[in-house]
């Protein structure tokens, strides 16, 4: 593959990457897609050497080879963590760092290569403190936010703010009786908040009372937005997408402008944004998720956003 090709870094089972794969098979753009903590070092070999140029050499997978000084870009989307089963205990961890620390550090530092997004700047970008600060900065409202592990100071909160929700710092899925299951946002009650706060960092929001949300999603200079109806009292849309109706809406222009500082200023080219929308029409900035899932959304609000990504991924970002 000495022809510029586009790398797909995520595991097996991604149906939103499969959609932008297909794309680019059809305008036959090269893509190879791969999943380095679980085709790595078992079903692929990478040689590369350092030129004047930056990182050179090849990677091979499937029967196939890629130049890896060719890779126009990168989508980062879901891939696995980096493990090494096929050696015991303590070697198996060793290899898997030093997998995830060469055949990741190339990838990091391709030379001439859009990412869609930077690994970094994903891992940094997911941290909620970061971006309620990159949010500030840049002018958007943003609700009255605490984190804390003091309990004392999370019931004096509550009470000067209330009502108030608590959100988990990472939208993860956990074992929760022998199932899986995700922290959903929630109202606070002051009288519940016990002395188990101090036993982890908590983040609790001002509730804004939201007559609807929105969720952004941003592709380099594009941006698509659906105004998301979900039934009444219900706090997180997430958990209940079965009862919720979808409409394309347009971003206003004061949020469109800062969108774009603050999509530059986390060093993104994608992202996926949610907002509270309130009676008065103002938009509330809740949380972005740099490597956010789209593929739902696109029929449910005629959103082109496969051909957006699937332009970047192959034209290069059209801005700086």
């Amino acid at each position: 593959m000495n022809e510029p090709a586009v790398l797909v870094s995520t595991c097996a089972d991604d149906p939103t990457a499969d959609l932008v794969i297909a794309e680019l098979n059809h305008r036959d753009v090269p893509v190879l897609r791969f999943d380095p903590g679980v085709d790595f070092p078992l079903h692929s070999t990478l040689d590369a050497r350092l030129d004047e140029h930056g990182w050179a050499g090849g990677l091979q997978h499937g029967g196939r080879t890629l130049n890896i000084s060719h890779v126009r870009a990168l989508y980062h989307r879901r891939p696995s963590l980096y493990t090494a089963p096929y050696l015991p205990g303590q070697d198996g961890k060793f290899a898997a760092s030093e997998n995830r620390r060469g055949l990741g550090g190339i990838l990091h530092a391709l030379p001439g290569c859009t990412y869609v997004n930077h690994p970094m700047q994903v891992a940094t970008a997911e941290y909620k403190p970061v971006q309620l600060a990159a949010a500030r900065r840049v002018g958007f409202r943003i609700p009255e936010t605490l984190i804390t592990n003091d309990p004392v100071s999370a019931v004096e909160f509550a009470k000067a703010v209330g009502p108030v929700v608590y959100k988990p710092l990472h939208a993860a899925a956990y074992d929760i009786d022998g199932e899986s299951g995700c922290v959903w946002v929630r109202t606070v009650d002051p009288a519940d908040l016990d002395e188990s706060v101090a036993n982890a960092a908590h983040v609790f929001q001002q509730q804004i009372p939201k007559v609807a949300d929105a969720r952004v999603i941003v592709v380099d200079s594009k941006i698509f937005a659906a105004r998301i109806a979900a039934p009444d009292g219900v706090v997180d849309w997430r958990a209940r997408y079965s009862e919720l109706q979808y409409e394309p809406v347009q971003v206003p222009e004061r949020i469109a402008a800062r969108l774009r500082w603050f999509m530059v200023g986390l060093g993104l080219l994608y992202g996926a944004l949610d907002f509270a929308i309130d009676a008065d029409g103002r938009w509330w900035f809740l949380e972005i998720n740099p490597n956010g899932q789209w593929a739902w959304l696109e029929p449910a609000a005629d959103l082109p956003i496969t051909a957006a990504l699937a332009d970047l991924l192959e034209k290069g970002a059209t801005h700086d």
